[in-house]
Protein backbone atom coordinates (compact mmCIF):
# COMPACT_ATOMS: atom_id res chain seq x y z
CA UNK A 1 0.00 0.00 0.00
CA UNK A 2 1.63 3.27 -1.08
CA UNK A 3 2.06 6.20 1.36
CA UNK A 4 1.24 9.68 0.93
CA UNK A 5 3.66 10.88 2.72
CA UNK A 6 6.58 12.46 1.30
CA UNK A 7 10.60 11.78 2.29
CA UNK A 8 11.79 13.74 4.36
CA UNK A 9 14.96 15.87 1.91
CA UNK A 10 18.19 13.95 2.96
CA UNK A 11 20.22 16.86 3.77
CA UNK A 12 24.26 16.62 3.15
CA UNK A 13 26.91 18.55 3.56
CA UNK A 14 27.26 21.59 0.67
CA UNK A 15 23.62 21.56 0.62
CA UNK A 16 22.14 25.06 -0.03
CA UNK A 17 19.29 25.48 2.66
CA UNK A 18 16.57 27.71 4.52
CA UNK A 19 16.53 28.04 7.92
CA UNK A 20 12.98 28.96 8.27
CA UNK A 21 13.19 30.74 12.27
CA UNK A 22 15.55 33.22 10.43
CA UNK A 23 14.33 33.41 6.94
CA UNK A 24 17.97 33.22 5.76
CA UNK A 25 19.69 31.23 3.36
CA UNK A 26 22.89 29.29 3.77
CA UNK A 27 25.13 25.96 2.87
CA UNK A 28 25.28 22.80 5.70
CA UNK A 29 28.39 23.28 6.20
CA UNK A 30 27.80 20.18 9.39
CA UNK A 31 26.34 18.55 12.13
CA UNK A 32 27.32 18.65 15.84
CA UNK A 33 24.76 18.11 18.87
CA UNK A 34 21.37 17.57 17.04
CA UNK A 35 21.61 20.80 15.24
CA UNK A 36 22.76 21.62 11.61
CA UNK A 37 25.40 24.52 11.01
CA UNK A 38 24.65 26.55 7.75
CA UNK A 39 27.36 29.25 6.18
CA UNK A 40 26.12 31.96 5.18
CA UNK A 41 26.28 32.03 0.63
CA UNK A 42 28.81 35.47 1.13
CA UNK A 43 30.70 33.08 3.39
CA UNK A 44 31.17 33.98 6.98
CA UNK A 45 31.15 32.32 10.10
CA UNK A 46 27.55 29.49 10.41
CA UNK A 47 25.00 29.24 12.76
CA UNK A 48 23.18 26.63 14.10
CA UNK A 49 19.61 25.28 13.41
CA UNK A 50 17.22 23.13 14.71
CA UNK A 51 16.40 20.17 12.22
CA UNK A 52 13.12 21.26 12.09
CA UNK A 53 13.58 24.59 10.97
CA UNK A 54 15.81 23.84 7.88
CA UNK A 55 13.54 23.94 4.71
CA UNK A 56 14.92 22.85 1.38
CA UNK A 57 14.97 25.45 -1.22
CA UNK A 58 14.12 25.25 -5.01
CA UNK A 59 16.44 26.12 -7.36
CA UNK A 60 15.14 29.41 -8.52
CA UNK A 61 15.56 30.14 -4.82
CA UNK A 62 19.13 29.34 -5.14
CA UNK A 63 19.88 31.37 -8.06
CA UNK A 64 18.02 34.18 -6.79
CA UNK A 65 20.05 33.96 -3.51
CA UNK A 66 23.36 33.57 -5.30
CA UNK A 67 22.58 36.25 -7.59
CA UNK A 68 22.59 38.81 -4.74
CA UNK A 69 25.69 37.97 -3.23
CA UNK A 70 27.24 38.29 -6.59
CA UNK A 71 25.18 41.58 -7.02
CA UNK A 72 26.50 43.16 -3.62
CA UNK A 73 30.15 42.04 -4.64
CA UNK A 74 30.01 43.77 -8.11
CA UNK A 75 28.35 46.98 -6.32
CA UNK A 76 30.48 47.10 -3.28
CA UNK A 77 33.57 45.68 -3.97
CA UNK A 78 32.92 43.03 -1.36
CA UNK A 79 34.95 40.23 -1.45
CA UNK A 80 34.29 38.00 2.02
Amino acid sequence: MASNQQAEPRIETGSVMRDAKVDLIGVVAGAADGKFQLRPLAGGLEWDVDPPDLKPVSPHEELKARLAVESERSIHGRHW
